[in-house]
């Protein structure tokens, strides 16, 4: 048999086709023996393997692989699309299931790594939480994880910008000093001594350090091996260290509010027992709420590091077994003694400004997960138990995590989509490839089929010859892309725990397997069912004849008209509509109501797909024309005999490549499709940071000392803009009212108080539009005089378009008719109702949340002017929130842009 001429195909399938027919024989033979009882063991297993050898089966395996030898390149074509959908498949399918790693950490970057916290409510007449009585409550394993909290701005003061002569922990001096009255001040004797400290605002964590790593809260700071701070001690952020000039070792002061920092426990030791402290000849009371204690920097971080929020920009880090002993030191001496020892005793255990817990491990195991709906599930029933079981009605909730992920979850579905899109095309190109790939084989073959159906080859055999051909691409295929897979997955996982520092398995889950063999058993059966077709649509003559081409350029059809049989491709086509409509309008409305997003994305996906199949379809009856159009650009100097003859083979062999052209179409297609949603993306996330941001260069302003920022430091910005030659000008925004009102909300009504909503209450300057992005600027009407008209009307507000229309305002009235009530607490006043003008209304504006559609806490914009006067403040004492800068068009790319802005920082 190994000795066959390859120049004669005859001779070649009838051997072969001998081989098959005798493949039986063995078994006939074994069937044959009238004693099987009496044959030597050895014998029945020889003759058993030799029937199993020579079976019809196995023959059929050898038969493929040796015409596989004479078809190297189909063969290599084949497996190789095969390897590239496993390998992409596996890895993308892997990847929508980790993907919610990248959610998880931008999450926690920007809340922390913190899954639950809880707070006393703000109705609540208590203060305080008591943690010792939380872990006597919750001794389980899975709510065991958990740890008290102190989180609050402070003053910050550098002990070198001080007197040296004065001891930095004598706390005598800071609230006592011979000569001096400064004991009645408010900020006691401090600035004597230290009339050069500038005073900086920190935010000042004190946490439990073993309980946290035991948590695995902070993985950045765990892996930085910062230690513990001991007592008297503190770790610093490198802002701070750079704004103060300190050095490890070197001394800081803090300033705190006993009363609003300790709250309740201040309350209870200090408030109750307080006497009237006064000095000789003296009726002015003492103040000793403020406290300044000294701390020395033993350790200088870099970054959050998981520990604090992306907001946090001056943190502070001190222990909390050792905060309330170490600054009950440095209380004013005034301070009743009583009450000092006191502090002294207390354990801060039992008065938490905060709690927060993490979930048990696999932590983040829970949080890798696609549906966003799954992890707010798990998250919202670990938080219910703990509420239960400690008493929920004093208490505010907060999941951080989640509430950061849920901006991301729309995300998440959108890449889903992406990425199912992407496994489905190519399980659809794969198909047509090996389709291709084996009509070719078929055509080339076909002789061979036709002698093996002549001697009467049954179809469920010739269907297994077919599909073990295939099943050579996609078997080794499966494991090579696994393999592959792995590999590649391996990679990822330690990139990605080098950056993020979340720990993600290396190996390869069941799904992404399953699914991979789903493929590998799909794309055989589906390239398979064609060539079969093919194949037993030719007669036997037809496959015999050698002398006639196969290649038919005209094919004619009858069909007789009394036949009832109804056509298959119709049947498909109706069913297809059928299902198609159905989604359409009832599931897909369906999913919208439900908010059932994996649904929806897999509506998308199918009308994705068939949208691209449809536009493959009307593509390829413009095949005829481009084919002629082609012909005549390129060979427009040949004869018209040359050009009839090609384009007469172009039609005979339509059918024929009609494969390989929708396969390259759909590839192309493909491809276009992936360049479009990246830009889409790319282009809708710039849009939203741009619309955000308001401008290339914004100047965020905190709180100094807490005190408002007003014009005296606005004016000094100004000036410092002024002298950078590329700034081209610069606009001013407030802070919202509502964040200096103790969080109280600020509502926008109708005069008879019949609709109302909550709104956020800006001031902004004149310029304002000018310099922020006009693009996002869009008002409702033509007035180009908005911010004129808002500063002329010492009332005026500028709205969305939504409340036009739900408030019913009608500008071409008079104002009294067209007149809204603000009502809310304006700067820590009582609440009261203010009348407000609309002067114009936005579809859009940068920064601020402003829309013609209803969306929660929409943007009222006010004149400067108008925003000191709601809350009684003079100039210098509006609080600016943010400068927004102009540059000019020479310095718009982003590498000027960064230096520029460093360089304004430093000169600040």
């Amino acid at each position: 048999m190994e000795d066959y001429d390859d120049d004669d195909p005859q001779e070649y399938t009838q051997n072969e086709s001998q081989e098959l027919i005798d493949s039986k024989i063995p078994e006939e033979r074994v069937s044959l023996l009238d004693h099987p009882d009496h044959i030597p063991p050895r014998f029945v297993e020889a003759s058993l393997w030799s029937s199993f050898t020579s079976s019809f089966w196995i023959r059929s395996l050898r038969f493929t692989l040796r015409d596989t030898r004479k078809s190297k390149t189909n063969c290599c074509l084949g497996f190789l699309s095969c390897v590239v959908v496993v390998f992409v498949v596996t890895l993308i399918s892997t990847a929508i299931d980790k993907s919610p790693v990248i959610f998880l950490t931008m999450a926690e970057l920007e809340e922390a790594e913190v899954d639950f916290r809880i707070e006393v409510a703000s109705y609540s007449n208590n203060t305080l939480l008591n943690h010792t009585l939380v872990n006597d409550i919750l001794t389980d394993a899975t709510h065991r994880l958990h740890s008290p909290r102190y989180d609050k701005s402070v003053v910050i003061f550098s002990a070198k910008q001080c007197n040296a002569s004065y001891d930095p922990f004598d706390p005598q001096w800071k609230y006592v000093l011979s000569g001096n009255n400064c004991t009645f001040s408010k900020d006691n004797c401090f600035p004597i001594v230290c009339p050069d400290a500038v005073a900086n605002e920190g935010d000042l964590l004190v946490a439990d350090s073993d309980r946290e790593d035991a948590m695995d809260l902070g993985r950045n700071w765990i892996d930085e091996k910062l230690g513990i701070p001991k007592l008297g001690e503190i770790f610093v952020m490198d802002t701070v260290a750079k704004d103060l000039h300190l050095d490890i070792g070197d001394v800081m002061y803090i300033r705190l509010n006993g009363s609003q920092f300790f709250e309740g426990l201040w309350q209870q030791i200090v408030v109750s027992k307080r006497k009237q402290f006064q000095l000789e000849n003296s009726t002015d009371e003492i103040s000793v709420d403020f406290i300044y204690f000294p701390v020395t920097v033993s350790k200088i971080f870099v970054g959050n590091l998981g520990k604090f929020s992306v907001y946090t920009t001056a943190g502070l880090y001190m222990e909390y077994s050792t905060f309330l002993p170490h600054v009950s030191r440095h209380f004013n001496p005034n301070m009743s003694r009583d009450s000092q020892l006191e502090f002294n005793n207390t354990s801060l255990y039992q008065y938490a400004s905060q709690i927060v817990w993490n979930l048990p491990d696999p932590r983040v195991e829970v949080y890798i997960d696609s549906s966003y709906d799954s992890i707010s599930e798990k998250l919202i029933g670990f938080s219910s138990d703990i509420l239960y079981r400690i008493g929920f009605i004093d208490l505010r909730p907060e999941l951080p995590i989640l509430q950061s992920m849920a901006q991301t979850a729309p995300i998440g579905v959108i890449l889903g989509l992406l990425l199912n899109v992407i496994v489905s095309i190519l399980c659809i190109l794969s198909i047509m490839m090996i389709y291709s790939l084996m009509s070719i084989n078929i055509q080339r073959k076909s002789f061979d089929i036709g002698i093996l159906r002549s001697l009467g080859i049954s179809l469920p055999r010739l269907i297994y010859t077919l599909l073990i051909q295939s099943s050579l691409y996609v078997i080794p295929a499966w494991i090579f892309g696994l393999v592959a897979a792995q590999g590649a997955l391996m990679g990822g996982a330690a990139f990605l725990k080098h950056v993020t520092h979340v720990p993600l398995g290396n190996t390869l889950g069941i799904e992404p397997v399953l699914l991979a063999t789903v493929i590998v058993i799909v794309v055989p059966l589906g390239s398979t069912f064609l060539p079969v077709r093919d194949v037993l649509g030719i007669s036997v003559m037809d496959a015999l004849d050698t002398r006639r081409s196969k290649t038919k350029a005209v094919a004619i059809t009858i069909e007789r008209s009394s036949s009832t049989r109804i056509p298959g491709h119709i049947i498909f086509l109706g069913a297809g509509g059928g299902i198609f409509g159905f989604s359409i309008f009832y599931i897909f409305p369906l999913s919208l109501l439900n908010q059932n997003f994996d649904l929806l994305g897999s509506i998308l996906i199918f009308i994705l797909i068939g949208f691209m199949l449809g536009l493959l379809m009307l593509a390829s009856n413009f095949q005829l024309g481009l084919e002629r159009l082609i012909a005549f650009l390129f060979l427009f100097w040949e004869s018209q005999t040359i050009r009839n003859l090609l384009r007469k083979n172009m039609v005979a062999h339509r059918s024929r490549n009609r494969v390989t052209s929708l396969s390259f179409s759909l590839a192309v297609s493909f491809v276009i499709f992936l360049f479009v949603m990246y830009d889409l993306q790319t282009k809708n996330f710039l849009y939203q940071q741009q619309r955000n941001a308001g401008s290339f260069l914004r100047v965020n302003i905190r709180s100094i000392a807490g005190k408002s920022v007003g014009i005296p430091i606005a004016t000094e910005l100004e000036q410092l803009c002024d002298k950078l030659e590329n700034i081209q000008g610069y606009a001013w925004m407030t802070h919202p009212a509502n964040t200096l009102t103790n969080d109280d909300v600020i509502e926008l009504m109708t005069r008879g108080k019949l609709i109302s909503q909550e709104v956020e209450l800006y001031g902004i300057s004149k310029n304002f539009f000018e310099v922020a992005f006009q693009e996002f600027y869009i008002p409702s009407t033509s007035n180009s005089n908005l911010m004129e008209d808002l500063y002329n009307n010492p009332h005026g507000v500028l709205l969305g378009s939504y409340y036009e229309s739900l408030y019913a305002v009608d500008q071409s009235r008079d104002e009294g008719d067209s007149a809204l009530l603000l009502y809310g607490p304006f700067f820590n006043q009582t609440k009261a109702y203010e009348r407000v003008i609309p002067v114009g209304f936005l579809d859009s504006a940068p920064v601020f949340l402003m829309s013609e559609y209803p969306k929660e806490d929409q943007a009222v914009l006010v004149s400067l002017p108008h925003y000191a006067a709601l809350g009684n403040l003079t100039q210098d004492e509006i609080p600016f929130g943010s400068m927004l800068l102009k540059l000019k068009d020479e310095v718009s790319d982003i590498f000027r842009v960064r230096t520029y802005m460093l360089k304004l920082t430093s000169s600040c």
